[in-house]
Formats: structure tokens, sequence, C-alpha cells
């Protein structure tokens, strides 16, 4: 896994060891991992490579995955951030009408 700008790079520099112990795949959609007791991150796949924009109908995936998550585990909150907005180029309208539908334990930040 290559985790090179934005959140990816934020999270690769506080925990270096993170992407050398994910157990990522190439359908992996949603992933997460325990930094710390009580302290997880997750991974919501927005691209099918670093460098391409992301992929809306991925993220309508990667969404589907982390409802049913967040509905599972109702006493869990969940913070993200917009997904493939910043690097990925897609506009907020776009994305927003495909993750708009999660749960209210899903608590999504958009940028200015």
């Amino acid at each position: 896994m290559v985790m090179g700008r934005g959140a990816a790079q934020e999270v690769r520099d506080t925990w270096p060891t993170v992407a050398f112990n994910l157990p990522v795949t190439p359908t992996s959609l949603l992933v997460f991992y325990d930094i710390n007791p009580g302290q997880t991150i997750g991974w919501f796949k927005v691209k099918h490579h670093w460098k391409e924009p992301a992929d809306i109908d991925l993220i309508r995936k990667s969404t589907a995955k982390l409802m049913q998550h967040a509905l599972s585990n109702p006493d869990l909150v969940y913070h993200m951030n917009a997904p493939g907005i910043g690097n990925g180029r897609l506009g907020w309208p776009i994305v927003y009408g495909t993750i708009s539908d999660l749960p209210d334990n899903v608590l999504i930040y958009r940028g200015f």
C-alpha cells in the first residue's frame, strides 16, 4: 500500500509502521487497524491506484461496506474526511449524493 498524500500521509508520518502492517488486498474496500488499545484507524477505498482520480463507483462500494459496519456497531462513532474530493478530484455534490445515507454515527468532515 502506498500512502503518499493527504490524510494517508498524515497517518504514515504519525505512525510509520502502520502502512507495513495493514491487511490490505486489491479487493479491500474498508480496513480497520488498531494502533493503540481503544484507538483504531480505518481506510475507505476511493481509488484503484494512488495516482488516479477517485472512482465514484468504488466510493459507492466502500460506502456500502461502511454502512453495514456502522449499522452493526451503533455505539461506535466513525470520523472521516469527505472521500474523493481532495486528491481524488471529485466534486462535493457528486460525493455527497453517494455518502448522504450513511447513519448518524458516521461523521464526515469536509475542508474549506
